[in-house]
């Protein structure tokens, strides 16, 4: 479960850990296949992973990346033959 939340002029963006495997990924276009990897420091306090970012101006949207459930997902989505 990814968490946004608002610290005055900063957004913390958190999730559980440990998450091996995923990585976090941004993107301006929610509809978009052009996400990428998170650059910054990630913290960890072995409970909870989570980033600080400004506030941006406009949208910015984040996601959790796993890439064998994504090649899972694109497998099952496929149509029978």
């Amino acid at each position: 479960l990814l968490t946004i939340t608002r610290s005055g002029a900063k957004v913390i963006v958190s999730w559980s850990s440990p998450s091996a495997g995923y990585s976090l990924q941004q993107n301006t276009n929610v509809n978009s296949t052009n996400w990428t990897g998170f650059v910054g420091t990630i913290g960890d306090d072995g409970m909870t992973k989570s980033v600080t970012n400004s506030i941006p101006t406009g949208n910015k949207y984040s996601r959790l990346y796993h890439p064998q459930r994504a090649t899972k997902k694109a497998a099952s989505r496929r149509a029978p033959t």
